[in-house]
C-alpha cells in the first residue's frame, strides 16, 4: 500500500475558493491526502499540524482592502502568516508554502 503525502491546507477570509480548487486538483492526483482547515475562526495553536507532510497557507485580504485598513492586512498577512509557519516549523513539517494575494512563498 503507497503512503500518501499528508497536505493541510490552511483557509480563510477571502482566499477560499483558490483553496477549494487546489484542494480538488491535489485531491485528484492521488498522491497526497489533504485536509482543509478554515482559520477564520480559530488559531494555529489549536491545529495539530504534526501529522502534516505540507501545509500550504491559502488565506489573505484583498491589496484594495488592505490598503483601506492596513492594521487588517498586517495582522492577516504578516503576523498570521508568520505565526502559521513558526507553528509548523516547530511540529517538523517539512515543506511551507504561503499564497499570498501577491505573491509564492
Amino acid at each position: 500500500m503507497e503512503v500518501k503525502r499528508k497536505i493541510f491546507l490552511v483557509q480563510g477570509y477571502h482566499h477560499c475558493h483558490i483553496g477549494s480548487a487546489l484542494q480538488e486538483y491535489l485531491k485528484g492526483l492521488g498522491e497526497y491526502s489533504v485536509e482543509s482547515i478554515d482559520m477564520y475562526d480559530i488559531e494555529p495553536e489549536r491545529i495539530g499540524f504534526g501529522e502534516a507532510d505540507i501545509v500550504i497557507l491559502t488565506m489573505g485580504v484583498e491589496p484594495e482592502k488592505g490598503w483601506r485598513h492596513p492594521e487588517i492586512f498586517y495582522e492577516i498577512h504578516e503576523k498570521l502568516a508568520y505565526h502559521t509557519a513558526f507553528i509548523a516549523k516547530a511540529c517538523h513539517v517539512k515543506q511551507f508554502i504561503y499564497l499570498s494575494t501577491t505573491d509564492v512563498y
